[in-house]
């Protein structure tokens, strides 16, 4: 749960509100400064109506980034536009002058009609979709507490069996987070085709039903290294009287840095570690011994945190069996072309039919690049 509050800035008619989301380690006296800022000092619940912030959108968020300069950088934020295309909102207020009014950075989603998808809000502001990829602004469905009073159920049930009920959580979004954190949230309204899912499709009469093929947030029948833990020994990763947690997504799929900044050494390592194979062909596989003994030397204490539907009591590599190819073995693969189809047979399983029938009529030649 992220701390935040809604004001409600002075642009358009009759102004524009905003969630700001905080990390917890905002703390409480800053989080009074942010709020005082947002609200610019005034009583913000007057005769029972939401008052308007004396500040506009652009002066209020800049008031915040420059809190957040000078407090450090212990904490972050971000802004979501709820109800973005209400009269209040930051859509419906703006239209066209939205890009002008929130440069890049400043709003991170836009909250949709509860009753919209993405397309419909496109097809009633057709400069909106050059704008989200300009602005690298998602959209998404999230919900007041309408049910607050029943505890977000609804008949003592909990509202999950239709969008249509109004309980807290009613209406939501799924977001991929690498850690319950601002920054992880802002990267993943950035990469939403892959970190968001919008849960609802429509049906023939054009009402919100939710999808069918909604993921499971962590497949537990599928193994996933979640960290690995080194203290002591040698190695950078590890050292005398030091204690290294590396921790990895479930849909982990590379590892980038510079050279000389350990890919190798790690993957190796961890490769001899849990007595993966090593390559076949004998240079290739004193490459990886030498590498691996960078990251195990000093004999490490070394703890691998496996989430797996075998049983713990067994090995590493039957609890957690990953394949492992260096840059020269996936060289000297890509030159045989069985060998490739072996690969994408494992990347790409919905094509394994064909992949396992090189001779069905009509089927195009594999290239290896």
């Amino acid at each position: 749960m992220f701390p935040g509050f809604e004001p409600s800035a002075s642009d358009g008619k009759g102004g524009i509100h905003l969630i700001v989301l905080f990390d917890p380690e905002i703390g409480k006296d800053r989080f009074v400064k942010a709020f005082t800022i947002a609200t610019g000092g005034q009583d913000v619940w007057r005769n029972g109506t939401h008052q308007t912030s004396t500040k506009n959108a652009q002066d209020l968020l800049g008031e915040l980034k420059d809190l957040k300069l000078r407090e450090g950088d212990s904490w972050d934020y971000l802004c979501i536009a709820p109800h973005a295309f209400s009269s209040k909102g930051a859509v419906e207020s703006l239209k066209g002058d939205l890009g002008k009014h929130f440069t890049y950075g400043n709003i991170a989603a836009l909250e949709l009609k509860d009753n919209h998808l993405r397309q419909d809000a496109i097809d009633g502001h057709s400069y909106l979709e050059a704008h989200l990829k300009q602005y690298c602004q998602s959209l998404i469905h999230s919900s007041d507490a309408y049910g607050l009073v029943n505890g977000g159920l609804v008949g003592q049930v909990p509202c999950v069996d239709s969008p249509q009920k109004k309980g807290i959580g009613y209406r939501y979004t799924l977001v991929k987070l690498a850690s319950a954190r601002i920054e992880s949230l802002r990267q993943a309204f950035l990469s939403s085709d892959s970190r968001l899912r919008i849960v609802y499709e429509k049906d023939a009469s054009k009402q919100l039903q939710y999808r069918k093929d909604i993921p499971l947030s962590v497949d537990a029948s599928r193994p996933w290294l979640r960290s690995i833990t080194i203290e002591e020994g040698t190695s950078f990763f590890g050292g005398k009287d030091k204690r290294q947690v590396l921790r990895f997504s479930p849909d982990l799929t590379c590892i980038i840095g510079g050279r000389m900044t350990g890919k190798s050494t790690l993957l190796d390592g961890i490769r001899i570690y849990c007595k993966i194979a090593a390559p076949q062909l004998p240079n290739l596989a004193n490459d990886v011994k030498d590498r691996s003994n960078r990251l195990l030397s000093g004999n490490p204490t070394i703890t691998l945190d496996i989430a797996s539907p075998i049983a713990a009591t067994l090995s590493h590599c039957e609890r957690w069996p990953a394949r492992f190819f260096t840059q020269r073995e996936l060289a000297s693969i890509a030159k045989d072309a069985d060998n490739v189809r072996k690969i994408l047979y494992h990347l790409a399983p919905s094509g394994s039919t064909d992949l396992l029938n090189p001779f069905r009529v009509n089927s195009p030649p594999l290239a290896a690049s």
